[in-house]
């Protein structure tokens, strides 16, 4: 595949993505969720996306709406409209843009009690209007601090507070490693985000 940019152009080789997708599966023996943001990296997003999509893959991160937006519009449209691809969103969404991601085919990332309680907000406003059923509830992954400090949950009081939350299915739980070079860092992150894992039900965690 090659990608034009003005005069310049780039040679994207999607057979080594495959396999370098491959390669991680088996390294982590599980689903892999491939980040996809910014382009994929300036690697032409749908093109990943299709070829990981053929490679089994079935869940995909990107960092805004619109790029969630841009993925579902290019599942929708192809031949792919028949996979059960799901989009984590990982960077807080504008109360305005909320509904257009209330869909069985995303998730959303919640960094704070407070962006929380305005997502829940947002739902039962839209059930209010008939917009939603009155079943929905929204898929959501919680982002805890454990020492990169940027977003993310730092307290455990916030954590069981989202957890108390109507309309919001509660489907996982990550962190962003600080320094992922640094043993000593990387430990001590991973003994905060394991010690917050009892705080969340049984279930979410088999």
């Amino acid at each position: 595949m090659i990608m034009e940019f003005s005069n310049t152009y780039a040679k994207i080789d999607l057979d080594a993505i495959r396999e370098n997708f491959q390669a991680i599966c088996r390294r982590a023996g599980a689903p892999v969720m491939a980040v996809v943001k910014a382009d994929a990296y300036g690697h032409g997003a749908p093109f990943v996306l299709r070829t990981l999509l053929n490679e089994g893959a079935s869940m995909f991160a990107v960092a805004a709406a619109r790029e969630a937006r841009e993925l579902l519009d290019s599942i929708e449209k192809s031949e792919l409209s028949f996979t059960k691809a799901r989009i984590l969103v990982m960077g807080p969404v504008e109360k305005e843009t909320l509904p257009s991601l209330f869909s069985p085919s995303v998730i959303l990332s919640l960094h704070s009690p407070e962006y929380a309680r305005e997502v829940s907000c947002v739902i039962e406003q839209c059930k209010a209007s008939l917009l939603l059923p009155a079943r929905f509830s929204l898929s959501v992954h919680l982002k805890l601090e454990t020492g990169m400090h940027r977003l993310g949950i730092r307290t455990e009081r916030g954590i069981r507070e989202i957890l108390s939350l109507p309309h919001l299915r509660i489907e996982g739980c990550y962190s962003h490693l600080a320094h992922a070079a640094n043993e000593e860092r990387v430990t001590a992150q991973k003994n905060r985000f394991l010690s917050l894992l009892p705080l969340f039900p049984a279930n979410l965690l088999t």
